[in-house]
């Protein structure tokens, strides 16, 4: 319990990193939260190479119940007039953009004869993340794909956070 504890002081740790890094270059902290979402994004892969945080059991349902609470409170916020004249255009691009990269990786895999059980698990890791592997994979009764689904979903969420920071800073360029 004690480690458990820890590893969530870990990762607020690199909450507090990201916070520092806002308010010395931003001057203030809660209006970009670039560098927090950074740090985390950074942070959380690169504890993960540390064998005894790892290796900390207990983390995976710590972690599923912080997502579900920050679910549950951003859902609570949702403003229904907003969302249905300002946020439903930007969903339905969302879902085209979405739909498209799952096709065109479906049509990479049976290009390249990746067997269809590697084929979900990485679609699996591309829309949904790390949580959800586990499930995918005991469903496949692939269990050694977890880790590299693991992987390949905590590789993709950091390379898209600072990926995605680069979209964005070249979109306010132009």
């Amino acid at each position: 319990m004690l480690k458990l504890i820890g590893a969530f002081f870990l990762a607020v740790a690199c909450l507090g990193v990201g916070a520092l890094l806002e308010f010395l270059i931003e001057g203030t902290v809660g209006e970009n939260l670039l560098y927090i979402l950074i740090s985390v994004s950074v942070g959380g892969v690169a504890l993960s190479f540390i064998t005894p945080v790892r290796e900390i059991k207990g983390q995976y349902p710590l972690g599923m119940y912080l997502i579900l609470f920050f679910s549950i409170a951003l859902a609570m916020s949702i403003d229904w007039t907003v969302f249905l004249t300002d946020i439903l255009p930007t969903l339905a691009f969302f879902a085209v953009a979405q739909i498209s990269v799952v096709l065109i990786h479906l049509l990479l895999c049976k290009i390249f004869r990746i067997d269809g059980d590697t084929a979900l698990i990485t679609s699996t890791a591309g829309v949904y993340g790390p949580p959800f592997i586990a499930p995918a994979a005991k469903a496949c009764r692939r269990p050694d794909l977890i880790a590299p689904g693991i992987i390949c979903a905590s590789l993709g969420l950091a390379i898209g956070t600072v990926l995605g920071y680069g979209v964005g800073m070249l979109f306010m360029l132009v």
